[in-house]
């Protein structure tokens, strides 16, 4: 994919944009999404008071093409979601991203997003809906970027849902319980070390080893696998994070076909450039640390998304 440079002066707001690569296509500012279908779905097909309400805008993107995760890497930008749910609560809904894959383009620039298809959601643990309520009504206001190898466009569309209030009837189940699986745990898995070597000059080493009774860990190729990789989440005092995958992976026959594994312990080092003149004050930064298992059978497991947070300063 082609090098950009872009800055914003609002979240929605694209202010400047460069394509570094001559003759590529320029950012497209029309709404024309047909890459890209976007459609806003719930948990439920009718909801009642006080139940939980699991939101989502489902993204169906066309083969070729890309979107960006929260935080997209060295190019692009996050794909964003509004949520209007002041019907049914008076909260402020955070938007809730699955893990996401690596796409490695030209000149080895290094994003991050989703491809063929993704879910982000919004959780509400108990609506409230007034006396007398038919229908409730929410909205979400939906802004991404959509890129090929040689062609970006800008996406942008409000959507609607509409649920009757009733007996509860779930929908859309095998979806969410999916989406649900792919977003990241509040700790870090088990077979994993971090080790700090730095808090000033942030560096840090995740040491991976392989869990009894497995073949390996399925190796990251840039493509469209989710393999062994740490995805590092935005934070307002880092400029830039560097991740290096050791190791030499193995190519195996497993139930998916030949797929790259590492089979002995492996480390992951993080580095990160702090913002202006660096931290002020402590601050914990984190990422997505992605596992997926080949079991001795040849079976992959379900893939396995934490949260691994780093310390910079003096936080414990």
């Amino acid at each position: 994919m082609n090098r950009m440079q872009c800055l914003f002066s609002s979240l929605f707001t694209i202010a400047v944009c460069v394509l570094a690569v001559p003759g590529a296509a320029l950012l497209s500012s029309e709404t024309d999404s047909r890459p890209v279908k976007v459609s806003f779905i719930a948990d439920h097909a009718t909801i009642s008071d006080g139940e939980e309400l699991w939101l989502g805008v489902l993204f169906d993107i066309d083969a070729g093409w890309h979107i960006y995760w929260e935080n997209p890497g060295e190019t692009g930008f996050a794909t964003r979601v509004e949520w209007d749910a002041n019907q049914v609560t008076t909260h402020t809904l955070t938007s809730l991203y699955p893990a996401p894959l690596r796409f490695i383009g030209a000149g080895n620039i290094l994003s991050y997003g989703y491809a063929g298809q993704t879910l982000i959601m919004a959780r509400i643990p108990s609506v409230k809906i007034a006396p007398d309520t038919k229908m409730i009504s929410l909205h979400a206001k939906v802004r991404w970027l959509m890129c090929r190898e040689d062609e970006c466009r800008d996406g942008r569309q409000t959507v609607e849902l509409q649920l009757p209030v009733g007996k509860s009837a779930p929908a859309n189940s095998q979806l969410f319980e999916h989406y649900r699986g792919l977003l990241p745990k509040s700790h870090p898995a088990s077979n994993v070390k971090i080790n700090i070597l730095s808090k000033d000059a942030p560096r840090a080493v995740l040491e991976v080893k392989l869990p009894e009774g497995v073949e390996g860990i399925l190796a990251d190729d840039g493509t469209d696998t989710r393999g062994l990789y740490f995805y590092p989440r935005p934070h307002d005092q880092i400029s830039s994070w560097k991740v290096s995958v050791d190791g030499s992976p193995e190519t195996i026959k497993t139930a998916a076909g030949s797929l790259k594994v590492f089979r002995q312990p492996t480390t992951i080092t993080v580095e990160m450039r702090l913002a202006g003149k660096g931290a002020t004050t402590p601050f914990q930064a984190e990422g997505v640390l992605v596992q997926q298992w080949v079991n001795k059978d040849g079976k992959l497991t379900p893939i396995d998304a934490s949260l691994v947070p780093i310390p910079i300063g003096t936080v414990k």
